[in-house]
């Protein structure tokens, strides 16, 4: 069994206007592996909610890709996702409904992906702390 630490972030400036940028970042890590950030850009009018799932999905796509070029089967990796979104949290651990129409297929997808691993387990942490670590 493998377990990874994924770290991630978005946010909009602008939040969700025309002329908002949608940005994220993400970190994985390993044991005694402390990986890179990945920064993604996601265009304009997207969202602050927008951007933190799709950093989420940016950084589980990355692990499955990078996975199954080298080993192959998915439900050999545990995760622990680090964010400071608790409607990310709420959403995909079934505590929260999901109300916003534009988030809905966000959350879908997030789902099924947090589904091809063995397990996802979400914690919170600051947005202090997320500064520290990812830049915003």
């Amino acid at each position: 069994m493998y377990e990874f630490v994924v770290t991630c972030d978005g946010g909009s400036l602008g939040n969700g206007s025309e002329s908002s940028q949608g940005y994220g970042s993400f970190m994985i890590n390993a044991p005694g592996n402390v990986g890179e950030i990945h920064q993604l850009h996601f265009g304009e009018g997207v969202t602050n909610n927008e951007a933190e799932y799709r950093a989420l999905i940016g950084a589980l796509s990355h692990i499955a890709d990078a996975f199954l070029a080298v080993a192959g089967d998915l439900k050999q990796i545990k995760l622990i996702v680090r964010t400071d979104s608790s409607l990310v949290i709420g959403q995909l651990s079934k505590e929260w409904k999901v109300k916003a129409s534009n988030l809905l297929p966000l959350v879908i997808q997030a789902s099924n992906k947090c589904h091809e691993f063995h397990t996802v387990t979400f914690e919170q942490i600051s947005g202090i702390e997320m500064k520290k670590i990812l830049g915003h």
